[in-house]
């Protein structure tokens, strides 16, 4: 279930991408065509007007040469003069903007030699206004200019057409880039909600589990409680009667039925241990922190001389200067015993034992380490080191309930800290936990 709805995400998203991707990649081409639409409607309105200019300028050389002619005014010649200059200039600059389409450029250079001739016969007129051919040159040139009038006419109603087509594009460019940017923000919007939605769901369902996670937990820790508590008393009672078995009536037992008695008592006592330990992990979990500064190397000591009761002849144990800490002193405590009885029972069968203890300090914790020479253990196993009642070696190499190193877990844990461990098989173990300088009773 758990792969199929992550499919579903990844599915969700890609498809998301996609279509942002995709509106994004339109959304450009877009704009590159409502810019080229842009720029190609200010070259047509430049086109047109300098064809509107230079129909306006050829008129004025008419007008001119024809005043002229008939008054002999030379005050008339001047827009004759002007039109023939300004003229030039704005063919040329039709020309150079028109370079690249022929259809138009053969057009203006039609306009250009209409112009030309223009000048010329217009010149004429002026030149012979004071005699008879004047007439049939004015003639002329009135023909020369409907020419002009018409090449003029033909090329700005082209230009004209293709610029309300270029208009229209650019309203539908701008349509569609406004269609482009409401879908992108309509998608994007739709996005995060339906984001913020699923966090939302996942936050409540969430919440949910671990709710009822922690009601099933404090429902197990209780019945664990409960049991491990009820329990001790029928247990007393085998243990009990079993010894009086051994001692008062040992004599009327066989070997075997003297075996059988020591049997009951040894898995009697292993019961008991393991039942202590269980309440112990969980007293730990219900317990509250009563946090303080705990003189660590000390409590070190204090924890050597009740364990190592037995000590053995040839286990050498250093303790380096171990700094405070603040913490829970029972629970410390508790850890502590845990550790260093591990770390002298997986030593023993050593011929020379040894067991280090130390500590160093980071920047935000302190970490204290536990190392010994003994059986040590494979690192492929070290995930199941701290889980209950998980062994990693046979009960008949090692006695133990599996219980001690959860339970050292569970109390870092409660601190606020990490343990780890490093090993190799007959090579010995560390065993490291950190605490950090500050503990608040109520984090965990």
């Amino acid at each position: 279930m758990k792969f199929y709805v992550e499919k579903k995400v990844i599915a969700g998203f890609i498809i998301t991408i996609s279509i942002l991707i995709s509106l994004g990649v339109y959304a450009h081409i877009n704009n590159r065509a409502l810019l080229s639409a842009s720029r190609e409607v200010s070259h047509l309105n430049d086109i047109l007007y300098h064809l509107e200019r230079t129909l306006a300028l050829a008129a004025d050389m008419e007008t001119g040469a024809r005043g002229f002619a008939l008054t002999q005014d030379p005050a008339l010649l001047a827009p004759y003069e002007r039109g023939a200059d300004e003229t030039n200039a704005h063919i040329a600059y039709l020309l150079a903007g028109n370079g690249r389409d022929n259809g138009t450029k053969r057009r203006i250079l039609r306009i250009q030699a209409l112009l030309e001739q223009k000048r010329q016969f217009s010149a004429s007129l002026i030149e012979h206004s004071a005699t008879r051919a004047a007439r049939s040159k004015a003639v002329l040139d009135n023909m020369i200019m409907d020419s002009i009038r018409r090449a003029v006419t033909s090329l700005q109603y082209q230009k004209t057409q293709r610029l309300h087509q270029c208009k229209s594009e650019m309203s539908q460019r701008i349509w569609h880039g406004d269609v482009a940017f409401i879908s992108l923000l309509g998608t994007t919007v739709l996005i995060l909600a339906v984001v913020f939605s699923a966090v939302q769901i996942q936050r409540a369902g969430r919440s949910r589990a671990e709710e009822r996670a922690a009601l099933l937990h404090g429902e197990l820790e209780a019945f664990t409680y409960s049991v491990s508590h009820d329990l001790r008393a029928p247990l007393r009672s085998i243990h009990g009667y079993s010894q009086i078995l051994q001692e008062e009536h040992g004599e009327k037992l066989d070997a075997g039925g003297r075996r059988i008695a020591d049997t009951i008592m040894k898995n009697a006592q292993k019961m008991g241990r393991l039942i202590d330990d269980l309440l112990d992990f969980s007293h730990v979990g219900r317990s509250t922190l009563h946090p303080g500064k705990v003189n660590m190397h000390d409590l070190v000591e204090d924890v050597l001389a009740e364990v190592n009761q037995k000590k053995s002849e040839t286990l050498q144990i250093h303790v380096d200067t171990l700094p405070p800490a603040m913490a829970d002193i029972s629970l410390i405590r508790l850890a502590w015993t845990n550790l260093i009885s591990n770390a002298i029972k997986y030593s023993s069968k050593k011929e020379f034992p040894q067991v280090w203890i130390s500590a160093f300090e980071t920047g935000t914790e302190i970490v204290y380490s536990i190392r010994d020479n003994g059986v040590g253990f494979d690192m492929q196993y070290v995930h199941k080191l701290f889980g209950v009642f998980q062994r990693l070696h046979r009960e008949d190499e090692f006695e133990g309930t599996g219980v001690g190193l959860a339970l050292v877990s569970r109390i870092v844990a409660r601190h606020g800290g990490r343990v780890w461990a490093e090993a190799a098989p007959d090579r010995g173990a560390t065993f490291y936990f950190s605490l950090p300088h500050t503990v608040n009773p109520n984090d965990r």
